[in-house]
């Protein structure tokens, strides 16, 4: 619980400073995400998750460490959905 609440206060922050702070809103949304995946929470998780990756999406460059590691993410909590 703790986690999610310094976690929303990070992202309205950086909400304010949209869209320059794009990409450090995604990680913050795949890190909400990360905590909803700790806790069994799927649907949160994936709805977290999903908009991060639209956040993402908005960067043209090649994959690098943390575009891999939401795919992960979003692959646990497919996983954890069900939707194999």
């Amino acid at each position: 619980d703790t986690a999610l609440q310094y976690f929303d206060i990070a992202a309205k922050l950086q909400q304010e400073s949209l869209p320059e702070s794009s990409f450090a809103y995604a990680m913050t949304l795949a890190g909400i995400g990360t905590v909803y995946l700790e806790r069994n929470q799927a649907k949160e998780a994936l709805i977290a998750l999903e908009q991060a990756s639209g956040y993402y999406d908005k960067y043209a460059f090649d994959y690098n460490y943390e575009t891999i590691f939401q795919a992960n993410r979003l692959s646990y909590a497919y996983y954890l959905s069900r939707e194999y």
